[in-house]
């Protein structure tokens, strides 16, 4: 089995070589102990901004036993590893210190193996569900291209003809031999990726929703990537797992057989999730990060609106208003018939799904619904159909005048291809009429703007027609904006995107997804519903 990489991206490698080179990690602590990740007064740096000060640092190995259930001989049980999690609001740097971690940037024991799944997912490529898990595998992956090279030289090369062919062939011979260790490594994942819902392969003509082990990764939607993720580590088991909120692409069953799998995993794992009521099933204790330290909290001693209120600095309150006029339901969209194919749209094509919307759908102007499904039942889709961004293949899509639609996908792909901008950058280029219609709407801002007269001229930033707005003013009112989704400080202007926690991504993408939608964006005090 031979396998592509699919992280090949080049600018993947630069963002990541950028945000190396802009974390610094301080710590007197250089002894690694053997059974715990330990740093004792902690400092870490993005830019000049802190994340960590002289705060204490402690993942130790701990153990305990559990009841396994019963055989003839009495009770069986087992011990298993102790799950930490890591909370805290977003941007205070709980993915930064699961990535240092990650990359041994602070202490790790020596014999500790650790891998990471990241919220972010990596760029799919043609492999399969089996070929990506087994790739994982760093030594396995060594193996398969040293071998892939072996069979490539021997093949141009004939036998007998030079002392490097005998070589080629014994080195292969040994090879395979070291490789036979991982016979039955393929079923084994292809197990763990059926019990998270995938099927067997495909037969000819079969064209059932849920994806094969054999289907290409770049075919499969955000939550059946990530089970593959999922697949990767509950697969190699390392010393050390860290999860960065898997839980957002997870439909029910998947999160429940995540919950199983970690009550049970036989090592070490930290967790970072906004879904409480999953942090406090198996956590057995939470990491706090608070106030640029790390407060270590038995799971005991906390309840669930305990870890609630640890991961928001403050409850944001949105106001929808209903369109102006007597009938507000008049207004809105409409799917007629819809049906939408990826692939060829072949019933007998293995790479065609296809969504259909059996009866027509509206959504009115004062309607409130949710899309509820199976990972990769079509959600994501039925929501690009709407917006806009996916034209139906059949069926039409009608919507009254002047609608105006926002966006939110769980990807940040597009948000990523400016990475170097900030939040606030990425905002005035996205909605820059309506931040300009923002200007002055409050005392606050037109005390701002006064002020702002009176220092040195900036340029003029045109803004629509007739229209135009100096461009330190309009970088005040995207950084106004963008405080009310917990930016605080300077991040907003200062802090470029990619060095952005992934909540903090995802908040700025919510932002600009109501601006464009609001056609009044009203400013708000601290106090003051969100209106739009």
């Amino acid at each position: 089995m031979g396998f592509s990489n699919s992280n090949s991206s080049q600018t993947l490698v630069e963002q990541q070589a950028r945000w190396a080179s802009s974390v610094r990690v301080e710590t007197p602590t250089l002894q690694r102990i053997h059974n715990a990740v330990k740093a004792e007064d902690l400092s870490v740096f993005i830019g000049n901004r802190q994340l960590l000060a002289n705060a204490d640092l402690k993942i130790a190995e701990q153990s305990h036993a559990v009841d396994g259930g019963t055989v003839a001989a009495g009770s069986k049980s087992a011990q298993i590893g102790t799950c930490y999690g890591l909370v805290g609001v977003n941007g205070c740097g709980k993915s930064t210190l699961l990535r240092l971690i990650a990359e041994r940037r602070v202490p790790v024991p020596p014999g500790w193996d650790v891998f990471i799944v990241s919220q972010h997912l990596p760029v799919p490529g043609e492999n399969s569900p089996v070929e990506e898990v087994m790739s994982a595998n760093v030594k396995l992956a060594k193996l398969w291209t040293e071998q892939a090279s072996l069979e490539e030289q021997i093949s141009k090369q004939s036998e007998g003809d030079t002392q490097e062919f005998e070589e080629a062939s014994a080195r292969l011979v040994a090879l395979q031999s070291e490789l036979s260790q991982w016979d039955g490594a393929e079923n084994e994942v292809t197990n763990i990726l059926r019990s998270l819902g995938f099927r067997g392969s495909q037969p000819a003509g079969s064209s059932d929703a849920e994806p094969t082990v054999d289907m290409p990764m770049n075919k499969l939607s955000g939550g059946w990537r990530m089970k593959v993720e999922l697949a990767k580590a509950f697969w190699m088991k390392p010393k050390l797992l860290l999860l960065d909120e898997p839980t957002n692409h997870l439909d029910f069953s998947s999160l429940q057989w995540m919950s199983e799998q970690l009550e049970q995993y036989p090592h070490t794992s930290v967790v970072v999730s906004h879904d409480v009521s999953f942090l406090c099933a198996v956590c057995r204790e939470i990491l706090w990060l608070k106030d640029l330290k790390l407060e270590p909290l038995p799971r005991s001693v906390v309840s669930q609106e305990d870890v609630l209120k640890m991961q928001r600095s403050r409850a944001l309150n949105f106001h929808f208003p209903t369109p102006e006029g007597s009938d507000a339901g008049s207004h809105g969209l409409s799917l007629h018939g819809v049906e939408f194919s990826h692939g060829d749209g072949s019933s007998n094509s293995s790479n065609s799904h296809k969504l259909r919307v059996k009866k027509e759908v509206r959504f009115g102007g004062s309607s409130r619904a949710v899309l509820l499904g199976k990972n990769g039942s079509g959600k994501s889709t039925f929501l690009d159909l709407c917006a806009g961004r996916l034209k139906p293949t059949r069926g039409n899509i009608d919507s009254t005048p002047d609608l105006q639609i926002g966006h939110f996908s769980q990807f940040t792909d597009e948000f990523d291809k400016n990475s170097t901008e900030t939040a606030a950058s990425h905002l005035i280029r996205n909605c820059r009429e309506e931040l300009a219609g923002h200007a002055g709407s409050t005392k606050a801002s037109r005390l701002q703007a006064s002020n702002a007269e009176k220092q040195a001229p900036v340029p003029a930033v045109a803004v629509g027609a007739g229209t135009s707005l100096n461009a330190k003013r309009l970088e005040e009112i995207a950084r106004s904006v963008l405080s009310n989704f917990g930016f605080e400080g300077d991040v907003a202007v200062t802090v470029p995107i990619e060095c952005l926690s992934g909540g903090q991504k995802n908040s700025s993408e919510v932002c600009h997804a109501l601006i464009e939608t609001c056609a009044h964006f009203n400013a708000r005090r601290a106090d003051e519903p969100y209106r739009c």
